[in-house]
């Protein structure tokens, strides 16, 4: 219906996924066996069924609880919300707190009691790059109209290549801040405050002061999972994937 939001339910990755549980969760979903394991074989938190209304939603969040599973119910619009970003260029590590800059030098400052959740995942973009080159051609009609002689002309051609693009990130979530966060991208990031231990690897420096956030403030969770996986979008092919995985991750954290 025009008008309406979808509710989505996301649950929590299942630590023993057994038949018994596949073959409920199949007859709630109305699914065969084959597509609710593949639905549950998650190790992130996944959107896993849709409806209409958020009464429905409920009542079937609530059978899967009774299954055992940990599931959330979403608005379609909570889902599509990008939170607010706060992208550092730079850093003071200091003891017991960060002191970040942007390009435009606003600065944040993060403490340990404000220290809650760090994500480290990988963002995966491509572009395509169009190149134009001179070819030398034969022209034949004209070559024959001469005898024989070869005629010549140059040509243009057109070639599209795809670039693949691979960058880690650095997501850190305040306590109590759901809808803003702190983002530092590998490629665009002034590892100058590693000192002497700075490197001429991005990739190294990345690491290196991802260690050096941890070891100040310790007691913060630190998830790595969305190097390894990474669920499909479940909503459209506009939609962000990384920005839904780190929601859905946040959120089954603060449960």
């Amino acid at each position: 219906m025009a008008g309406t939001d979808i509710m989505h339910i996301a649950v929590a990755p299942v630590d023993n996924l057994e038949d018994s549980l596949i073959s409920r969760v199949a007859v709630i979903l109305g699914k065969d066996l084959y597509g609710t394991r593949l639905l549950l074989a998650s190790k992130i938190p996944k959107v896993i069924a849709h409806y209409e209304t958020r009464e429905k939603a409920e009542a079937i969040a609530r059978s899967f609880s009774e299954l055992g599973l940990k599931p959330v119910v979403f608005a379609d619009s909570e889902l599509r919300r990008y939170s607010e970003t706060y992208r550092p260029y730079s850093a003071e590590l200091n003891r017991g707190e960060i002191i970040f800059s942007d390009h435009n030098d606003n600065k944040t400052v993060l403490k340990p009691e404000d220290a809650f959740l760090i994500l480290k995942g990988i963002i995966h973009t491509s572009r395509e790059m169009v190149t134009d080159t001179k070819k030398i051609k034969v022209d034949v009609p004209l070559t024959v109209m001469t005898g024989g002689i070869p005629i010549v002309r140059k040509v243009k051609d057109t070639k599209t290549t795809v670039l693949n693009r691979e960058e880690y990130f650095i997501r850190i979530y305040k306590r109590d801040t759901a809808d803003s966060h702190i983002e530092i991208l590998q490629n665009d990031f002034d590892y100058s405050c590693l000192g002497e231990k700075m490197s001429l690897s991005s990739l190294s420096n990345f690491n290196l002061l991802l260690t050096r956030i941890i070891a100040i403030f310790p007691d913060m969770i630190f998830d790595d999972r969305l190097t390894k996986y990474s669920n499909p979008s479940v909503l459209s092919n506009t939609l962000n994937n990384v920005e839904v995985n780190c929601r859905l991750i946040h959120t089954f954290y603060i449960l």
